[in-house]
């Protein structure tokens, strides 16, 4: 696991939204569906790919910051 609290933190998003997914997709497994149904999985899955998204960003930028340091040290 990263030392980075931001990184912990961003991951421990990911894996929480993924786990609120799995959670609305289980609970009506084998019964029928409805519009509110759908609707609730799809933010879910939304929640998750924002998670995803800033955890991508934050890395992105980490990346950028330390690609910097390097270029002006040579």
């Amino acid at each position: 696991m990263s030392s980075d609290p931001i990184q912990r933190r961003l991951i421990q998003e990911v894996v929480s939204t993924q786990n609120s997914m799995a959670s609305v997709a289980q609970q009506d497994a084998g019964q029928p569906y409805d519009i509110g149904d759908m609707y609730a999985f799809n933010f879910a899955l939304q929640d998750v790919a924002n998670a995803n998204w800033a955890n991508s960003q934050y890395t992105q930028y980490k990346y950028g910051i330390s690609k910097a340091i390097i270029n002006a040290i040579n």
